[in-house]
């Protein structure tokens, strides 16, 4: 369920019709769930073995960012890819820009006059990722988030970044 200004998710309230993927897939197909499957595992294996809170991986369709699997508490499903979106949302700025973002302490980011919009008050750093086609352009995004400053470690980073060239491969097509 997304606040009442639609910028986050309500912590630990749940809308109550369920959020469907296959609508903003086009359908359901044995290929599409073979490859929602596919990236789920790809996702709990980065999750287990980076021991984030929260990880996700998210797919650029059309105008918005669209959540294709992840680890951890329920959260938004879609974010839009919007120049106001992008002032409140490291997702959508990373998402636009390319450019991936590790903000080791969230709190100092936001004090320093960062872009972060606060869903979960438990979230201390966070490493996002874009997802590069084979042509260089924006697919999609890996967002990690931990409880704990400075979770993101090189070697934590590099296995972020080898999800997204993984899921590069494996992403539906759109």
């Amino acid at each position: 369920k997304l606040s009442p200004d639609g910028s986050c998710t309500l912590h630990e309230e749940l809308d109550p019709a369920p959020w469907d993927l296959s609508r903003a897939l086009g359908g359901r197909s044995p290929v599409t769930s073979f490859t929602l499957l596919t990236l789920r595992a790809l996702v709990e294996a980065t999750h287990a073995a980076i021991g984030a809170a929260w990880l996700g991986l998210y797919q650029v369709r059309g105008d918005r960012l669209v959540k294709l699997a992840y680890c951890g508490d329920p959260s938004r499903a879609e974010f839009p890819l919007t120049a106001e979106f992008e002032t409140k949302s490291t997702n959508v700025r990373v998402t636009r820009s390319g450019v991936a973002a590790h903000l080791s302490d969230v709190a100092a980011h936001r004090d320093a006059g960062g872009a972060y919009y606060e869903c979960d008050p438990k979230v201390r750093s966070e490493l996002c990722v874009p997802v590069l086609d084979a042509a260089g352009k924006v697919a999609g995004l890996v967002d990690a988030e931990a409880r704990a400053v400075a979770h993101f470690t090189p070697p934590r980073v590099a296995m972020v970044a080898a999800l997204a060239l993984e899921a590069a491969a494996h992403l539906p097509a759109r």
